[in-house]
């Protein structure tokens, strides 16, 4: 089970973990470039749910912003944001797929 602040992420059924790390890139006067990577990973997820209403989606979107605590089967992660978009399709009346990001504040 998957939950975000408390609320379910209805029948989950892909998770991806993105390996992201801050990285900038400069590009110097010689024409070389110069790249800094920060070490820590920063862990941000990635989920396909399937809720029966756009009830869910909504709730969700009330949460942008914030950082809350996302339990992955019984693993909890502080500091958890919504990453923008939220991806929403009806497929079939009363039917709903949306893919939702979150990334880590570790700041």
């Amino acid at each position: 089970m998957i939950y975000f602040n408390g609320q379910i992420l209805t029948n989950a059924s892909v998770f991806t973990d993105n390996y992201n790390f801050a990285q900038n890139e400069t590009v110097l006067l010689s024409g070389k470039t110069k790249v800094v990577t920060d070490t820590n990973r920063i862990f941000s997820p990635e989920f396909t749910c399937y809720p029966d209403s756009k009830t869910e989606v909504d709730t969700l979107i009330g949460y942008v912003g914030i950082s809350c605590t996302l339990i992955v089967d019984s693993d909890s992660y502080i500091g958890m944001k919504i990453k923008p978009p939220i991806s929403i399709t009806q497929y079939s009346p009363g039917k709903y797929k949306y893919i939702i990001k979150f990334t880590q504040d570790t700041s």
